[in-house]
């Protein structure tokens, strides 16, 4: 026997121990960047934790944000419901006044001299007193102010500059005039 044989012989088995192991050793690490490859895109399980508190604070702030809302909508509602509340009442009361009005102005009513009056001329009559001798007398200076002026061809605007008031309420007093 010579050594070489014996050498050649059980040099075989160990190269295919060597070439199974090397064989191993690649598909790991083979293996091991791939699954590196698919951890890279997915969030670390620090991430998905933050993500989902971040996600919650602001189902929260939606859920917080949801009830503040529904409860302004709510007082709204009662503030609304309310005002149509006193709304029908006022509206009552100023039926309830015209149908008092209409009953004293109609035959039933007060005593009338000489031909029946409208309503808008019992007003006006309330509105500005008659004088003795017969024409309206206006008891507000600012009114007879601006009568003046516009009797004398002055337009609304300049009376307003002139007696350093509103030009509407000068328009105002002079549509009133009128009726």
């Amino acid at each position: 026997m010579t050594g070489s044989s014996v050498f050649e012989g059980s040099y075989l088995p160990m190269m295919a121990m060597v070439a199974i192991v090397g064989i191993g050793v690649l598909l790991m690490i083979s293996v091991r960047s791939k699954i590196a490859r698919r951890n890279a895109d997915r969030p670390s399980p620090r991430e998905l934790i933050e993500q989902l508190k971040a996600t919650s604070r602001h189902r929260g702030d939606a859920q917080s944000a949801s009830a503040e809302l529904m409860e302004s909508a709510r007082v709204l509602a009662a503030k609304l419901d309310n005002k149509a509340a006193r709304l029908e009442v006022l509206i009552q009361q100023a039926d309830e006044r015209i149908s008092l009005m209409s009953q004293l102005s109609g035959t039933g009513g007060i005593a009338q001299d000489g031909p029946p009056r409208t309503e808008a001329a019992e007003l006006d009559r309330a509105r500005t007193p008659v004088a003795a001798n017969g024409p309206p007398v206006s008891l507000d200076p600012l009114t007879q102010s601006v009568y003046e002026l516009a009797d004398t061809g002055y337009q609304p605007i300049q009376i307003a500059q002139e007696l350093q008031e509103q030009v509407g309420k000068v328009e105002l007093i002079l549509s009133l005039r009128d009726r």
